[in-house]
């Protein structure tokens, strides 16, 4: 028998207790290794984490918090942790995320083995990012990736998620904050894979995960970060549903009708 392909999903992780448990058990179900980089956590995150070491998540790393979201010390703690992994694949991936195969029914882990097969290093993905349908629910310790049916399809340019790599491609994208590669070493995959996005889980949580937030001040200036520091109560109130796609269930298609540039905050 071959030697199995290691694939790890790395996610900078602070106060994720919403999303941890659950994203890790789909990482698990998909066959995917896992190293976390705890931001200073101070609710359950990193125990919750510790729950699956050494067996699936196989490393914890933690850095400091000083009192910002700070997205440069989180690429540079990821690039010097991938350094240090054994693994063939790497999935720069986020709690609050999930990632699947371009074929229906198909595992992330053999997707990934069946994009390697085929002499590609990088595969990009298509963002679909689902949405509360008013402001009184909250998906909080429910199955949201079930529940939340309502979403839109976010492209603001192209080719904007490389998100899953062979380890060893350049990481110039990566280092640049964005999440794009370039460069003559680059094969890249020609299906998207797809990403759901559940960035919040109700009015209530929206208010809660952004409205204490505050980005470091030099990557705003740089341009980052710009759409989140506007964020009120009011404009993270649930968009007018008539402006979203519905989900009837897990097997129908994700439209990418209506691309939006922007996001729900934002209209």
């Amino acid at each position: 028998m071959g030697r199995v392909m290691k694939i790890t999903a790395i996610l900078v992780v602070r106060n994720e207790k919403d999303y941890i448990e659950a994203t890790l058990r789909s990482l698990i179900d998909d066959g995917i290794d896992i190293a976390i980089i705890d931001n200073a956590s101070t609710d359950s995150t990193e125990s919750i984490c510790r729950k699956y070491h050494p067996e699936h998540v196989k490393k914890i790393v933690s850095i400091p918090f000083h009192g910002t979201f700070d997205l440069r010390q989180h690429i540079e703690a990821g690039v010097k942790l991938l350094g240090e992994l054994d693994t063939d694949w790497v999935i720069s991936h986020a709690a609050d995320e999930r990632f699947s195969s371009d074929i229906p029914g198909e595992r992330l882990c053999d997707a990934i083995a069946r994009v390697d097969a085929l002499g590609c290093n990088v595969i990009n993905a298509d963002e679909f990012v689902f949405v509360y349908e008013n402001d009184a629910v909250d998906y909080r310790g429910t199955d949201f990736c079930e529940k939340m049916r309502h979403y839109y399809f976010f492209e603001p340019f192209p080719y904007r998620l490389m998100r899953i790599f062979k380890k060893g491609v350049p990481l110039d994208g990566i280092l640049a904050g964005v999440h794009q590669m370039g460069g003559s070493g680059i094969r890249l995959h020609r299906e998207n894979f797809t990403l759901r996005h559940y960035p919040v889980l109700g009015h209530a949580h929206a208010k809660e995960k952004y409205l204490s937030r505050r980005y470091n001040a030099q990557e705003i200036e740089m341009g980052w970060h710009r759409n989140r520091t506007i964020m009120t109560a009011d404009n993270l109130k649930a968009p007018d549903m008539r402006l979203l796609q519905w989900r009837q269930h897990d097997a129908t298609p994700l439209a990418k009708t209506s691309p939006r540039t922007t996001h729900f905050w934002e209209w």
